[in-house]
């Protein structure tokens, strides 16, 4: 408080203005400058600050034709690939409803093959069959000569792509047979 009060009592004298003193003078407008100086550079800032505004703007603008060009390819080839997408899901749901469809079809046809295949068995008395094939057609069990033992090396079925190799046994009719036929 001393200081300010100071301040007033040097630059006057009663009702009489002093003279200025001239270290003080200097320092006022030392400081001066200096609130100018900061001021300018304020304004510089924010001058290069609304330039790069304005640039920024200008720039964002819009899109350039190049730029339109490629957004319109993205966006066929997005629609394109939805349509792709929407035609195999309903493809892919016609296909669930026909297999269901067909399934049903099987299942129906399974149960009348079984009632076909029980009908037949249930007509086919296998005791008659036995007695016509014995007695009218001649028909006995083979007996352990006349049956040719083949060895495949497969466990699932064979398939004949030539002729089944002879045992190395032969029985005693074959060889007679053989002898006359020589």
């Amino acid at each position: 408080m001393a200081r300010r009060n100071e301040r007033y009592l040097s630059d006057f004298d009663g009702n009489a203005v002093r003279e200025r003193d001239p270290r003080r003078v200097e320092r006022l407008e030392r400081g001066i400058e200096k609130r100018r100086e900061e001021i300018r550079r304020r304004e510089a800032l924010e001058h290069r600050a609304q330039q790069s505004r304005v640039r920024r703007l200008e720039n964002s603008k819009g899109l350039g034709p190049v730029a339109f060009v490629m957004l319109l390819c993205c966006a066929a080839v997005m629609f394109y690939l939805w349509a792709g997408y929407i035609k195999l899901n309903d493809e892919n749901r016609n296909l669930v409803k026909e297999t269901a469809r067909v399934n049903a079809q099987v299942d129906q046809l399974k149960d009348v093959n079984d009632i076909a295949v029980n009908e037949i068995n249930s007509s086919v008395d296998l005791k008659n069959v036995y007695r016509t094939a014995v007695s009218e057609m001649g028909m006995v069990f083979a007996t352990g000569n006349q049956i040719i033992s083949y060895e495949d090396n497969e466990a699932a079925y064979v398939r004949q792509y030539k002729d089944i190799p002879k045992t190395a046994k032969n029985n005693i009719l074959d060889d007679i047979v053989g002898f006359f036929n020589k």
